[in-house]
């Protein structure tokens, strides 16, 4: 997961793929669920998508392995914590909220994860974080969390990388498609270029985020 990479990125704060407010799509596309179902976020930093998500009566899994992120999150929202273990890896939990954080690298807890199968699941920026050579892996480590047909939300992105190098990477519609062969429906693609200065600097012609459905 280049572990080196983003703990450096999370020192020096360079975290412009950060949200600093929910993401709309949650509004828009999240499905129903039946209340306190789980749902895993992987790569979830300190994003707010988290507490979104607990409000919806949801009981939220996070895993990130740059603790400083995990920390942020929880002294950001005013939230208390305590620290447990589970699978053998570090977990923190929120004292107010059904929220809980592993501070674990994703592939090595999924090889170690003996909880319930996973019903939700939400990445907004997990896949589109990881090189080509490690997105393979990285869904078959989400497959070892997830219940057989999941619900919930992927948010991917793509444009022309002889512009730009990631992260965020660059993710083809059709590499999607057949990562999660199945399980997936387009609902929407937008262009959210003006939202990425860095694209705009280096010249990148068009930016598309495309919101895709578990069903």
């Amino acid at each position: 997961m280049r572990v080196n990479f983003w703990i450096k990125t999370w020192d020096i704060k360079n975290i412009g793929f950060h949200r600093t407010d929910i993401h709309p799509v949650l509004e828009k596309y999240w499905p129903p669920m039946e209340t306190d179902t789980s749902v895993l976020v992987p790569l979830c930093g300190k994003s707010k998508d988290l507490l979104w998500l607990e409000e919806h009566g949801l009981d939220v899994i996070g895993v990130e392995f740059v603790e400083s992120a995990v920390l942020d999150f929880f002294r950001e929202n005013g939230l208390s914590w305590y620290e447990t273990e589970q699978d053998g890896h570090r977990c923190l939990c929120a004292g107010e909220r059904n929220i809980r954080i592993f501070v674990a690298d994703f592939i090595q807890l999924a090889g170690s994860y003996s909880g319930e199968p996973i019903k939700g699941f939400y990445d907004r920026a997990a896949l589109v974080a990881l090189p080509e050579d490690m997105r393979g892996p990285y869904v078959d480590a989400c497959r070892k969390f997830l219940a057989p047909s999941p619900r919930g939300l992927l948010v991917s992105c793509e444009y022309d990388a002889n512009f730009m190098e990631g992260p965020p990477f660059s993710v083809p519609r059709e590499e999607v498609e057949r990562l999660w062969t199945g399980h997936l429906r387009l609902v929407e693609q937008v262009d959210v270029l003006s939202e990425m200065p860095r694209a705009v600097g280096l010249g990148v012609p068009r930016l598309e985020e495309f919101f895709w459905i578990f069903e």
